[in-house]
C-alpha cells in the first residue's frame, strides 16, 4: 500500500511515515533509518522525526550517532521524556554511566510513572567495566539496593506493577554475571519481581493463565532463541540438538526471535517440523505459543535477549528449561531446569541455581567443527616476528575484564618475557573496550613493563580471519573472572595452547571443562601461582619450533574429542522425558 502510494507520489509524507514504521516493526532497520532520514529532509518539522531516527540508530547499535539525534530532538522539545530515556540508553551502551544517570533523572522528573526509565536506572548500578576491585566487589550490593527501590515503586501502585510487566526484559542484569559471586539470591529477587509484573500485565489482557494441554506421547519441544544463526549460542548449544534430536521421540518447533539470518538460519528451518520467525510483538508470540502448546520450552540464552527473558518469566509450557548461553542462573520462578555439563560445574553447583540443575555428560553440548576456511589477516595486523618473542592473545569482550585479574596478567607477562600481548578491541563495544584496555595499560605500566614492546592493540576481526590469528599466535590467555568456551574451542581446533585458572562458578570453568573433555587438563591452573607457572612453561616451550609444532598437532588432534558428543543429546532427551513423566504423575 505504502509502496504504491510512493510510486505515484514519491514525497508523500504520510506514506513515507507509514513505510518507515512498517520497516521498523519488521526489523528492517537499515531501510527504516533510510526512510526516516528521507522523511526528516522533506519535513524537518515532522513530529518525532529526530526521535525516530535516534531510536532506530539505537536499535542498530550505532549509539554515538543516536546521542546526536536524541540531543537534537531534546533541543526542540526539552520535556520529551521518551527522548531522555533513549538518550540514557545510548549513553549507557557507550559506558557513560554518569551522563546516562543524569538523562534518566530528567526522564523520571517528567513522568515518574513510566517503568522503562526505572528499569534502566536499576541496571545502571551494574558497570560495564569495573574500574577498581572495590567497585567490582561493591556491585552486588549496589544492585540489591537498586532492585529494592524498583520493587518498592512497583508495589506502591498496581498500575505500576502492570506497566512494568509490559517492559519485562527490556533491561536485564546481564552485567551482574561479570562481577564476583554466584548471585542466585539477587537474580531470584529480580526474577520474582518481573514474573509478578509480567503475569499482572498479561493476565489483565486475557493471555494468562495459559491453558496447558495434556502432555503428548511424542512431546512437542519448542526452542526459543534469538541466535538461530552463526553465533556462539547456535554453534555450541543449539545446532547439535537440532541435528541429532530423535524425531521419533520429539516433535521440534524452532521460534527464531532474532533479526539477523544467514545460511545457518535456513539450515535450521529445514531441520524443524515448524519454524517461526519474524519481528513479532509479544502478544503475537504469546498467541503462537498458545496455539502450538509445546510440552517443553527450551530457552538457551536467557539474559542475552529481551524477548526470551519476557517469555521465560511466564508459564507457557508444562516444562520450561534454560541452558548456559548466559552461564548463570536465570533467577526466574517459571524456569524449572538449568542444563549444564558435569565437567563444567563445581561440587556445590546446585546451590548456585534457583532451577533444578541437570548436568549432562562432559560439557553438556554436541558441537561440530565449523566449515569455514581461514582468511588472511589485514596487512600489518601482526607485527613482524622477533626471534624468541612469544605472541600471547587476549580476545575477550571488555566486560569480562575484572580488576582483580589485571595484576595477575602483569605477572603472567613478566614470566613469559620476552613476549607481546595482542589485545582485541570489540567493534560495537568501543567505549567499554577503550576503558578496559586503558585500565589494563595502567596496571602494566605500574608493573614497569615496557608497553611499547609488549602491548599490541588490534580491532576485532571476522571469524575467518580470527582463525588465521589463532594459527599465528603462541598462547591463548583465558580470563579468570569469566572464562570463554567458544573462542577456547576455536583455539584448540587451531592447536593453540590455552592457560585457564579454574574458578568456583560455571562461568569461570568453561575453558577448563573443555580441556578436560579433550583429555588435556595440564594447562588448568589451581591458583594464581600455578597460572603464572603454566604460562611461563608454555611460553618457553613455544620458543622451540619442534616442541611447539608437536604440542599444536597434539591439541588439534585432541580437539575433535570436544565434538560429536551425541550422547549428550540422548541424555538431554531422557532428561525431558523423565521430567514430563513426573509432571504426568502430578
Amino acid at each position: 500500500m505504502f509502496d504504491e502510494a510512493l510510486r505515484l507520489h514519491p514525497n508523500l509524507v504520510e506514506a513515507l511515515r507509514g513505510r518507515a514504521v512498517l520497516h521498523a516493526l519488521q526489523g528492517q532497520l537499515e531501510q527504516a533509518l533510510e526512510t526516516f532520514l528521507r522523511l526528516y529532509q522533506l519535513a524537518p518539522g515532522e513530529p518525532n522525526g529526530q526521535h525516530n531516527i535516534a531510536t532506530t540508530l539505537n536499535r542498530l547499535e550505532r549509539y554515538a550517532e543516536a546521542v546526536v539525534w536524541f540531543e537534537r530532538s531534546l533541543a526542540v522539545v526539552p520535556e520529551f521524556g521518551r527522548a531522555w530515556t533513549g538518550l540514557a540508553a545510548a549513553r549507557e551502551e557507550l559506558g557513560e554511566r554518569s551522563n546516562a544517570s543524569e538523562a534518566i533523572q530528567r526522564a523520571l522528573a517528567i513522568n515518574p510513572s513510566v517503568p522503562l526509565p526505572r528499569l534502566i536506572q536499576a541496571m545502571l548500578s551494574l558497570p560495564r567495566v569495573a574500574e577498581s576491585e572495590e567497585q567490582s566487589e561493591a556491585t552486588p550490593a549496589a544492585f540489591c539496593q537498586a532492585m529494592a527501590a524498583l520493587t518498592e515503586w512497583a508495589d506502591a501502585d498496581p498500575n505500576h506493577l502492570s506497566a512494568l510487566g509490559e517492559r519485562v526484559g527490556d533491561r536485564q542484569p546481564f552485567l551482574l554475571a561479570y562481577r564476583p559471586g554466584q548471585h542466585r539470591d539477587l537474580l531470584s529477587g529480580y526474577g520474582d519481581l518481573i514474573a509478578r509484573a509480567g503475569n499482572a500485565y498479561w493476565s489483565a489482557r486475557g493471555f494468562l493463565p495459559m491453558a496447558i494441554s495434556p502432555i503428548r506421547a511424542r512431546p512437542r519441544l519448542g526452542i526459543l532463541c534469538y541466535f538461530i544463526r552463526r553465533h556462539s549460542v547456535w554453534d555450541i548449544i543449539v545446532k547439535g540438538l537440532v541435528r541429532h534430536l530423535l524425531r521419533t521421540r520429539f516433535e521440534l518447533i524452532i521460534y527464531h526471535t532474532g533479526v539477523e539470518t544467514d545460511e545457518e538460519t535456513r539450515w535450521a528451518e529445514r531441520h524443524a517440523e515448524r519454524f517461526v520467525t519474524g519481528q513479532l510483538g509479544l502478544a503475537e508470540w504469546l498467541r503462537l505459543i498458545r496455539e502450538d502448546a509445546p510440552d517443553v520450552l527450551f530457552f538457551p540464552e536467557i539474559g542475552m535477549d529481551p524477548l526470551s527473558c519476557h517469555l521465560g518469566a511466564l508459564r507457557l509450557a508444562p516444562l520450561q528449561v534454560a541452558s548456559w548461553g548466559h552461564p548463570i542462573t536465570t533467577g526466574l520462578p517459571e524456569i524449572d531446569m538449568f542444563i549444564s555439563g558435569d565437567l563444567l560445574e563445581p561440587p556445590d553447583a546446585q546451590s548456585h541455581y534457583r532451577e533444578r540443575l541437570v548436568q549432562l555428560p562432559g560439557t553438556g553440548v554436541c558441537t561440530e567443527w565449523l566449515d569455514i576456511k581461514p582468511a588472511p589477516l589485514p596487512v600489518s595486523y601482526l607485527r613482524q616476528r622477533t626471534p624468541g618473542r612469544v605472541r600471547l592473545l587476549l580476545c575477550q569482550h571488555p566486560f569480562k575484564h575484572d580488576p582483580a585479574d589485571r595484576s595477575l596478567l602483569a605477572e603472567v607477562l613478566r614470566a613469559c618475557s620476552p613476549c607481546e600481548l595482542y589485545v582485541l578491541k570489540h567493534r560495537r563495544l568501543s567505549r567499554a573496550s577503550d576503558l578496559a584496555v586503558e585500565l589494563l595499560r595502567q596496571t602494566l605500566a605500574e608493573a614497569d613493563l615496557d608497553l611499547e614492546v609488549l602491548f599490541v592493540e588490534r580491532p576485532w576481526v571476522d571469524l575467518d580471519q580470527f582463525l588465521s590469528l589463532l594459527a599465528n599466535v603462541d598462547l591463548y590467555l583465558d580470563l579468570p573472572a569469566f572464562s570463554g568456551y567458544t573462542t577456547a574451542w576455536q583455539a584448540l581446533h587451531c592447536g593453540l595452547p590455552i592457560v585457564t585458572l579454574e574458578g568456583p562458578t560455571l562461568r569461570q570453568r568453561l575453558a577448563a571443562g573443555l580441556l578436560r573433555q579433550i583429555g588435556r587438563p595440564e594447562s588448568i591452573a589451581r591458583n594464581s601461582e600455578d597460572d603464572v607457572a603454566i604460562a611461563a612453561q608454555l611460553a618457553a616451550e613455544s620458543r622451540d619450533p619442534a616442541l611447539q609444532a608437536a604440542r599444536r598437532a597434539e591439541l588439534a588432534a585432541a580437539a575433535v574429542k570436544a565434538d560429536h558428543q551425541v550422547e549428550t543429546v540422548r541424555a538431554f532427551e531422557q532428561t525431558l522425558v523423565d521430567a514430563l513423566a513426573e509432571l504426568k504423575k502430578g
